[in-house]
């Protein structure tokens, strides 16, 4: 309580600083350019990156760079976005920020993103979250700089380059 008293002046000003047509304007604009890019994506097979705001503005790993990013594959990258955003929206207190698609090309999309994993959990990219076999097992500890060097290598085409309003970089 006394830390909300101490800090009560700076907690009104922040309120008084949100000006809500502000707020509201910039995030339709946000939903415009994620609708834009699903839509660039539509019919894309893939590997697709994506984490979430606090992973990236707070990384778990600071000292290496490396935070929690999920890599899977989709035969349609902007449908799984959209599906997976749509489930999302009841238990992510924010949206999803798309960090990476590659495109595999006329290769099976599960061979390449097998791949991709094993190079993942080789280099000890591993999510150290992960406590089961059943669930979390598309997250790994990594960062972009990697993700982009594994794709290099594989011989997969970047289509997508992104990051969040909340990484510190």
């Amino acid at each position: 309580m006394k830390l909300l008293i101490a800090n009560k002046a700076a907690i009104e000003s922040a309120l008084k600083d949100q000006d809500p047509v502000v707020e509201a304007e910039a995030a339709a604009k946000e939903e415009r350019e994620a609708a834009t890019t699903l839509a660039s994506l539509e019919g894309i097979a893939g590997i697709y990156a994506f984490s979430y705001g606090w992973y990236l503005e707070s990384p778990v790993d600071p000292q290496h760079g490396n935070t929690l990013i999920k890599v899977g594959e989709s035969l349609n990258v902007a449908q799984h976005i959209r599906e997976h955003t749509s489930k999302a929206r009841a238990h992510m207190p924010e949206p999803l920020a798309l960090i990476r698609v590659y495109s595999t090309g006329a290769r099976a999309v599960t061979e390449v993103e097998r791949a991709f994993h094993d190079l993942l959990r080789t280099a000890g990219h591993i999510n150290p979250r992960r406590v089961g076999r059943e669930v979390g097992v598309e997250w790994f500890l990594t960062n972009e700089d990697f993700l982009d060097s594994i794709a290099k290598v594989i011989g997969l085409r970047t289509l997508y380059t992104g990051r969040s309003e909340f990484a510190t970089e």
